[in-house]
C-alpha cells in the first residue's frame, strides 16, 4: 500500500478552510505524482492510491461534494468517489491497528 495520510497532513484548520488546490498539491507531493495523473485512469498502484488519498481528504477537509470529488477524478457515478474514501478510510484504521507504537497514518507501509 502507498503512504497513508491523515487528515491533519492537509490542516488543522476546519472544514471549509482547505482548498481543492491545497489537496492535490499534498497528495501530489506525497505520492511523488504531477496532478495529471489524479485524473487519469491508470489502474497502477500509485496513481491509484493518490486518488483515494484525494478523494478522503477533500470530503473530509473541504466542502466539495462527492459528485464534485467524481467529476474532477473523472468518474462517471458520485458514488464511486465515497467507495474511495471508504477504503482509504478502512486502509487508515487497518494501519493504525497493526502498529503496535501507535504512529499509524503517515507512515509507509
Amino acid at each position: 500500500m502507498g503512504e497513508v495520510l491523515a487528515s491533519e497532513d492537509v490542516s488543522s484548520g476546519d472544514i471549509g478552510k482547505v482548498s481543492a488546490d491545497d489537496v492535490i498539491n499534498v497528495v501530489c507531493e506525497s505520492y511523488g505524482i504531477v496532478a495529471s495523473d489524479l485524473k487519469s485512469s491508470r489502474r497502477a498502484a500509485g496513481p491509484s492510491e493518490a486518488r483515494k488519498a484525494f478523494a478522503y481528504l477533500a470530503r473530509k477537509k473541504t466542502v466539495l461534494t462527492l459528485a464534485s470529488i467524481s467529476e474532477f477524478l473523472g468518474l462517471k457515478r458520485h458514488s464511486s468517489a465515497g467507495c474511495m474514501i471508504k477504503r482509504f478510510a478502512d486502509a487508515i484504521r487497518l494501519k493504525q491497528r497493526l502498529d503496535p507504537f501507535g504512529g499509524g497514518a503517515g507512515v509507509r507501509g
